[in-house]
């Protein structure tokens, strides 16, 4: 995921032209974050949107405060200039409870970024018909049976499939229930890109409705709806209403874990920037493990698709007690709140004997509107996002591309989902490294 990377090319974008943190705001309201596609068919909405250029310098900051003053890229080394007295240690971590729900959240948001790689797995099937040689099995029919299957599959209707395809009772999923085999199989993979596209609407909305009502409120508005429309998945009586389910599950995953995310890297100073920001890729590779090997002891989908939400309501339950974000609220200009939620951050690391008043700037200058255009306005910060975008592309359809069609690999489905995501792990040590060197 990378994203500390992605914070600081985008603060260099800024610094290298001089250009006001207006072009930061533009990034994050118009969700330039969050757009990982499915397959090729997610792809066309990846290359439209520009992949994915990571949300903590997209949002961690207002592009000016609420009383119009320009600041530089980094608000918080505005703030702790403004804060006199106040040792950096204090606000340069965050405190346990933050980094807790922010690896357990990544946990939940992987089981619902991958849910679909066993949900919408094949079971292994038979046929009974006898004039295509009876009980012939889907995993070891001849070419020609598997083609005169798919010929009597175009022309049979929903009857007649379920009365001569049968499903083992290995583990069921949404093709086992709607048999969504032949030439229906293809919803399997529309159901993935209606929850990536999903994805896509909730990216650009969040970031804009974050900036105007608080990271806050609509990270836990959107993780609620989250949990609720999850859980609708589990009990769908159609497959229509799984594939609108998870549109919205998308829209509002996607959504709040770019806002949580920006939440945690705004209660943190640039010295953890990476630990932070590769902390959420680490565990959101553990969560395809967990994924796997809660799917391994639930063989039934609906129940999987129920159960992976109680994960997400623990943390739902612990996010309830974080603060607001400070940066947010001093952009805002709300400096007793904003006080109020240093104070808790530095009770929380034992740092309780500190004083301070935060102060807005005496330089205030006419606030200026972002705009999707600014990405591409300057010459410099038009080749980075340029770059960005292809090279999300190029990673997202990999990697999507591998984890969720696990099942069409040789062996075990769930040995080979596990090893997906655990293989990453190694990985965010080195990428912890290399960006902490200058």
């Amino acid at each position: 995921m990378f994203s500390l990377l992605q914070i600081m090319q985008v603060q260099e974008f800024v610094r290298d032209l001089d250009v006001k943190l207006v072009v930061v705001q533009s990034m994050n309201r118009f969700g330039l974050t969050q757009l990982v596609p499915a397959w090729v068919v997610d792809c066309f909405l990846c290359s439209f949107i520009g992949a994915k250029l990571h949300n903590v310098s997209l949002g961690c900051a207002r592009a000016r405060l609420k009383a119009g003053a320009t600041i530089g890229v980094s608000l918080l080394s505005g703030l702790l200039s403004v804060v006199g007295g106040w040792t950096q240690s204090t606000v340069e971590k965050s405190s346990l409870q933050e980094v807790i729900a922010t690896c357990l959240l990544m946990l939940y948001v992987a089981t619902e970024a991958i849910l679909i790689a066993l949900v919408g797995a094949t079971p292994p099937y038979h046929w009974d018909l006898q004039e295509l040689s009876a009980n012939q099995s889907h995993s070891n029919q001849s070419a020609s049976k598997q083609r005169a299957f798919g010929e009597w599959l175009l022309t049979a209707n929903g009857s007649e499939v379920h009365k001569h395809v049968h499903f083992s009772s290995s583990f069921t999923s949404i093709v086992s229930e709607w048999f969504l085999i032949g030439n229906t199989s293809y919803k399997v993979s529309a159901a993935s890109s209606f929850y990536f596209s999903g994805v896509f609407v909730g990216a650009i909305s969040f970031g804009q409705l974050s900036d105007r009502f608080g990271r806050k409120k609509v990270y836990l508005t959107g993780f609620a709806l989250d949990i609720l429309f999850a859980i609708a998945n589990g009990f769908s009586p159609s497959y229509e209403f799984f594939a609108i389910s998870r549109f919205l599950v998308g829209m509002m995953n996607g959504g709040m874990s770019l806002v949580a995310f920006v939440l945690l890297n705004e209660c943190v100073g640039t010295a953890y920037w990476a630990l932070a920001g590769s902390i959420g890729g680490l565990f959101f590779a553990v969560g395809i493990a967990q994924y796997a090997l809660l799917g391994y002891f639930i063989r039934s989908w609906r129940t999987l698709a129920v159960v992976v939400n109680l994960e997400g309501t623990v943390v739902f339950l612990l996010s309830l007690f974080i603060p607001e974000s400070p940066r947010w609220l001093y952009s805002q200009g709300r400096l007793n709140e904003a006080e109020d939620a240093l104070y808790l951050i530095a009770k929380r690391n034992r740092k309780q004997k500190c004083t301070f008043s935060l102060k807005l700037p005496a330089e205030r200058s006419s606030r200026e509107a972002g705009s999707f255009l600014d990405l591409f306005r300057y010459k410099i910060l038009l080749g980075r996002t340029l770059i960005m975008m292809f090279t999300w592309f190029v990673c997202s359809l990999v990697y999507y591309g591998l984890t969720l069609n696990v099942g069409d690999l040789g062996g075990s489905i769930y040995a080979n989902l596990a090893l997906s995501g655990l293989i990453e792990i190694p990985a965010y040590p080195i990428c912890i490294y290399l960006i902490n060197q200058k």
